[in-house]
């Protein structure tokens, strides 16, 4: 572990003694935070973790940014100086501008230090723990002080410092507890210097105080800095224990979410109890509910447990219930007042805001303002110039609302960066923390912004220099790498799903940087994730999570060289939706064939589709020459755009395969007799009741051979019932999923029967075995494979003729010399032949592509 680790471990757990400091109110803590920092970044400095060139770097392109901002507040100082009629017009901007340009360094450590804390992977791990540790200190505390408030409060009343319960159970504990408690309840109370918490009946303790009206209450302030900390804590954990599917990190975040809610509840605080709802509906909408049916049913549950936990606690006068019920919020109190107020001022002052210097003179002279001065606390408050119950809005108000749009924007765009950076690295433990837990921040802040918490609050701004450390250091993600590529499937198990992750894998292999886009929740497809190839995918189920997985996809297609659309219209479209020019559509099977059992209008809307989709690719590889032809009679408009590029084949990886033990049924059923075998879907497009019948006449012939069916789909049924009605079902056997290889290599006929083929990658599979096909001669596929019959016999789609195919190398069993050379044959489309033409396509050279004699563009082997 590094210097760094250690010291940034303990650098969060060193933070949490600013939440309760004695003798001084929060709003100059965030200052005595830079004590603590600065010794830290001090040692970073002496250890080379940063330096003053690259800090200028790091905040050079931020510098017209902070151009527009200073300028702004000139302007705003000027007009508000000038419009409320001061004197000294220059003298104002001077100074107003003097203040915020003493903030900057703060801000700027912040962020240096975020960047220091998040450039190595040992740092990043540290920073977690060390938010972890400060979790759980700050928890102890909690419980400690909890016990000390709860046990001393009647129930629904106020609390007395002084007054004991009459229970001598209760008495007993405090008795026993009391030095401890007491020394602990001493840290959480502050007072400020002039006065202001005696105007509080002498002190306000952070889980005691009634009242929500003060501006600093105690209270309010501590479930503030939960709230922004531990809620993006919890939801990050969650994240990334999805993302590596840990059960541990899953329950942990679970935990301090819980938890965390539960101190937020607790504080007794409207505050604090609208920070527990907005962390509930946070923690449900983005995360726990992938359809709307769970939507409801975790927001009920959430509800009831919330409204449990509130009427077990005592709330005094800050039931959150009773204020809306009893219409507090609308009443003449100084929250309710001040922010009327300052809506008020927002709307006379919409464009360039009052200016710093005149706020609250404007806010205290307002109508709402002096109608209310009965009440003794804005009086007070007007006496000792306090009065900012809402952040947001006292900035809004400030600067102007164009002023705080522009910065929400800022902050929209450092999410949508982190989030873009995620989808570029989906498997990045650090981006999958950050993202989803910077919104988590945003929803937090915002509304603990909209009550009196200082956005320049160090803890506020702790995770966010995180973020923004984050983004920066992931900033060489965002350039497009040379050689990067972007797939994208919607399905797996097929044979163009097996030739998609094969392609995936030899770019892998060559140190391209592959990320396989699943357009579903498919969370079988990580067992089948080639190594060094990254994958994205929906979170969950559902049809809002796929429309948001979308977005992530635009950004990983927009920095990949090539974008390979692998499987008919969906991947296809999406390709070329979000990758024009750049797009390489991959036809796997014949469209005419495909659409052939559609209906008109399914027909037209697939062509149209399509047509659009294949427009807007570079090339559409098809797998045969057969299925180039049938798309450019389709769509003659886009002649040029289909090329044959043969599906290639890891003939190895077979035979290493067919090696494999067979289970026990399908042994058993093999050591019986001979057997022919299928492999295949059990779709309407495989016609494996053909093979059936042809079977059945094999065996009316005297033939005791068996028919191995391998393969799985929704005709399974269909083809049962079929064989008892042959009354073969002893013959037969459908095994379902399984590796076909060692039962093909002791197969003695490999038959086909499909309607219609792309490729037929099962035939080449068979080659490479060196075992006999027999195929029917549908329009593109098997005649290709084959060399027009060279390689296997070819048949008409009749349960005769294929039988006769079957018969003849059932009376002749090929010989050793007959399978070498099937087996020579398969070398044709194994992936040393075939792999470069890819790689030419992906990556093209200067060279142009060559035309062959039927005028159709041909990549690869001719």
């Amino acid at each position: 572990m590094t210097i760094r680790s250690v010291a940034t471990f303990f650098l969060f757990p060193c933070a949490a003694w600013q939440i309760w400091i004695t003798n001084l109110p929060n709003y100059y803590l965030q200052h005595l935070f830079i004590w603590l920092l600065v010794p830290f970044m001090a040692w970073g400095y002496h250890c080379g973790w940063w330096s003053i060139r690259g800090a200028y770097n790091l905040f050079r392109p931020a510098l017209p940014w902070l151009s527009i901002f200073l300028l702004a507040q000139v302007v705003t100082s000027w007009h508000s100086a000038y419009y409320f009629g001061q004197e000294a017009i220059a003298k104002s901007v001077f100074f107003d501008l003097i203040k915020l340009c003493a903030q900057l360094p703060f801000l700027a450590l912040f962020a240096l230090l975020g960047v220091v804390i998040t450039q190595t992977e040992q740092s990043q791990r540290a920073a977690l723990y060390g938010v972890i540790a400060l979790f759980l200190f700050i928890f102890i505390i909690f419980c400690l002080q909890a016990t000390f408030v709860y046990l001393r409060t009647p129930l629904g009343h106020q609390y007395d410092l002084y007054a004991l319960p009459e229970d001598p159970r209760i008495q007993g504990i405090l008795n026993t507890l009391h030095p401890l408690l007491k020394s602990i309840a001493s840290i959480f109370e502050a007072r400020w210097k002039d006065g202001l918490y005696d105007f509080y009946k002498q002190g306000a303790y952070v889980l005691s105080l009634a009242r929500i009206n003060g501006i600093f209450e105690e209270a309010s302030i501590f479930a503030s800095h939960v709230a922004v900390i531990f809620v993006p804590l919890s939801v990050g954990l969650l994240a990334v224990g999805r993302q590596k599917r840990s059960k541990p990190l899953k329950i942990i975040s679970w935990i301090i979410f819980l938890c965390t809610c539960l101190m937020m509840a607790a504080c007794r605080s409207t505050t604090g109890q609208i920070l527990a709802i907005v962390a509930i509906l946070v923690w449900i909408f983005m995360y726990c509910a992938v359809q709307l049916k769970k939507n409801v049913l975790f927001a009920v549950v959430g509800a009831i447990i919330f409204a449990i936990a509130l009427n077990c606690i005592p709330q005094g006068d800050t039931n959150l219930f009773k204020r809306i019920t009893e219409g507090y919020a609308a009443s003449g109190t100084p929250r309710a007042v001040i922010s009327r107020g300052s809506l008020a001022v927002i709307a006379e002052h919409p464009f360039w805001g009052t200016g710093r210097s005149w706020y609250l003179p404007y806010l205290y002279a307002g109508e709402e303002y002096q109608k209310n001065l009965d009440e003794p606390e804005l009086a007070y408050w007007k006496k000792t110039n306090v009065g900012e119950m809402s952040a947001i809005l006292a900035f809004t108000a400030r600067y102007g609302i164009p002023f705080t749009v522009g910065v929400t924007l800022l902050f929209f765009m450092l999410g949508r960066r982190l989030f873009f950076l995620r989808s570029l690295a989906p498997s990045n433990p650090c981006l999958g923390f950050t993202a989803p837990a910077f919104w988590a921040w945003c929803a937090m802040a915002v509304t603990t912004l909209l009550g009196s918490y200082d956005p320049r609050n160090a803890l506020l701004l702790l995770p966010l220099s995180f973020f923004f450390g984050t983004a920066i250091n992931y900033n060489k993600i965002e350039k497009r790498v040379n050689k990067s590529c972007c797939i994208i499937m919607h399905s797996v198990g097929g044979g163009g799903e097996k030739m998609a992750l094969l392609l995936a894998a030899q770019l892998a292999k060559k140190e391209h940087r592959v990320v396989i886009v699943c357009l579903r929740y498919l969370p079988e497809l990580y067992k089948h994730l080639p190594h060094g190839a990254s994958i994205s995918m929906p979170s969950s189920g559902g049809a809002c999570k796929m429309l948001y997985h979308l977005l992530r996809v635009k950004d990983i297609a927009r920095m990949s060289n090539a974008v390979v659309g692998s499987l008919e219209l969906q991947s296809l479209f999406i390709a070329g939706l979000f990758a024009p020019g750049r797009a390489i559509g991959w036809l796997h099977k014949d469209l005419a064939g495909y659409l052939e059992q559609r209906g008109n209008i399914y027909k037209s809307l697939y062509r149209i589709l399509f047509g659009w989709a294949a427009s807007r690719c570079k090339t559409v590889v098809c797998v045969s020459d057969g299925i180039v032809r049938s798309s450019q009679q389709l769509f003659p408009c886009l002649k040029e755009k289909f090329v044959r590029i043969y599906n290639p084949v890891d003939l190895d990886a077979i035979r290493t395969t067919s090696k494999s033990p067979l289970p026990k049924n399908v042994e058993s059923f093999i050591s019986r007799f001979p057997i022919i075998i299928g492999v295949g879907r059990l779709e309407w497009q495989k016609n494996f009741s053909l093979l059936l019948d042809a079977h059945a006449l094999l065996l009316q012939r005297g033939f005791e051979v068996g028919c191995c069916i391998v393969g799985e789909g929704s005709e399974r049924k269909k083809l049962e019932a079929r064989a008892e009605e042959l009354g073969t079902s002893g013959y037969v056997l459908l095994p379902g999923f399984l590796n076909p290889h060692p039962v093909m290599s002791c197969a003695r006929v490999l038959a086909q029967s499909s309607r219609f083929e792309g490729f037929s990658l099962v035939l080449v599979e068979a080659l490479a075995l060196g075992v006999p096909v027999v195929a029917v001669d549908c329009p593109s596929g098997p005649s290709e494979v084959l060399d027009s019959g060279h390689y296997g016999i070819l048949t008409p789609p009749d349960a005769t003729k294929l039988a006769e195919g079957i018969e003849h190398y059932l009376l002749h069993e090929a010989s050793e010399e007959e399978r070498e050379c099937l087996r020579k044959r398969a070398e044709y489309f194994s992936l040393p032949q075939l792999f470069p033409a890819w790689l030419n396509l992906l990556y093209p050279s200067n060279q142009p592509v060559g035309k062959d004699e039927n005028t159709h563009t041909r990549v690869g082997l001719q």
